[in-house]
């Protein structure tokens, strides 16, 4: 008997076979195209093996405990303070940087220029020591947020610190001190994270730092611990004490890094610190941790206050480099030297 309108029920077995493979098509292609996108726009930055390596016997001993100090650890609940707690850091902007104009330490599309790029020197002395190479130093991308095509051997640059926001509003004064962070720090020292760990509202990076010769990081403060390990350059580092005396800020430490093997200097929040390597013709060349309770806002701020320290040695950020914004005082930037790099 035929009944109008029924299949045969071979077509549908032949209906059913053809959704079946049409399924598996479109599920290899879906797989194929999930990893041709992470060949070209990876999960993790492509950090040199030799780099990870490097960092583990640096900051933890043979059980794998971090060499900071117990306040340290107190702060962040004992949490992140194991090597094996850590894995390989993001290359999203909140692993390794922020993204912005008005804070150009990173290139993002139409400013492909923004961010640190380190010199040869740098990348000589970091290869040196870490048993990496110059070109794969050169490769290396931590694909930050937009533009990351253009990353390409470029870090993160030291970010512009505090009280900048406000841009249009700023006084010529102001504008002036702005633009040497933009031109004399973020373009002139920079760092990328290697290994991150995060425990709850726990959050901890360990990663490369570097100052180029010449240049003042001035003195600067935020919530967040740190600790430096320098590695191979020369510079000095400077803290003052939050404790002041007749108005005035006292300089606690004041370490001439030069030649220093493994040299640790750990900074505890709120206390200004600097960077300075104006006095030198070797970059500073560092690991670093970074530590903080993601509820607490890390406040990174600039502290010119710290101008009137007590002692004879005071921090290299003068109004000479940069503008005392109550005095109105005009700064001159350099010229570029032969590296279009400002001696700053």
């Amino acid at each position: 008997m035929v009944v109008y309108g029924a299949v045969p029920r071979h077509s549908v077995f032949v209906v059913k076979k053809r959704s079946r493979k049409r399924r598996v098509v479109i599920l290899a292609l879906l797989v194929f195209a999930v990893a041709v996108a992470l060949l070209v726009y990876p999960t993790r930055a492509n950090i040199p093996v030799a780099l990870v390596k490097y960092v583990r016997p640096v900051v933890s001993d043979h059980r794998g405990h971090l060499h900071l100090p117990e306040h340290v650890k107190e702060r962040l609940g004992g949490r992140c303070m194991r090597i094996d707690k850590y894995e390989i850091a993001k290359r999203t902007s909140d692993w390794q940087c922020g993204q912005s104009l008005l804070n150009p330490v990173f290139p993002i599309r139409g400013h492909e220029n923004l961010g640190y790029r380190p010199s040869k020197t740098v990348l000589t002395l970091l290869a040196k020591e870490t048993g990496t190479t110059v070109e794969e130093l050169r490769s290396m991308a931590i694909f930050s947020g937009d533009g990351y095509r253009a990353s390409k051997g470029r870090w993160c640059g030291m970010p512009v610190a505090g009280g900048f926001e406000a841009f249009l509003d700023l006084s010529p004064e102001e504008r002036r001190a702005y633009q040497y962070w933009v031109d004399c720090v973020s373009r002139l020292s920079g760092y990328f994270n290697v290994l991150q760990c995060r425990h709850g509202t726990k959050t901890a990076v360990l990663g490369f730092a570097a100052i180029e010769p010449g240049v003042c990081y001035p003195a600067h403060a935020h919530q967040a611990d740190e600790a430096y390990w320098q590695i191979a350059g020369g510079g000095r580092w400077r803290t003052w004490d939050w404790h002041e005396v007749d108005g005035h800020y006292h300089l606690t430490t004041e370490i001439d890094l030069k030649g220093a093997k493994h040299a640790i200097h750990v900074n505890q929040r709120e206390h200004p610190h600097e960077f300075d390597t104006t006095a030198d013709d070797a970059p500073m060349v560092l690991i670093y941790w970074w530590g903080l309770d993601s509820t607490i806002p890390n406040d990174y701020s600039w502290v010119p206050e710290v101008r009137k320290a007590r002692l004879n040695v005071t921090s290299c950020g003068t109004t000479d480099r940069i503008p005392d914004t109550d005095t109105g005082t005009v700064l001159q930037l350099p010229e570029l030297d032969d590296e279009h790099r400002r001696r700053c």
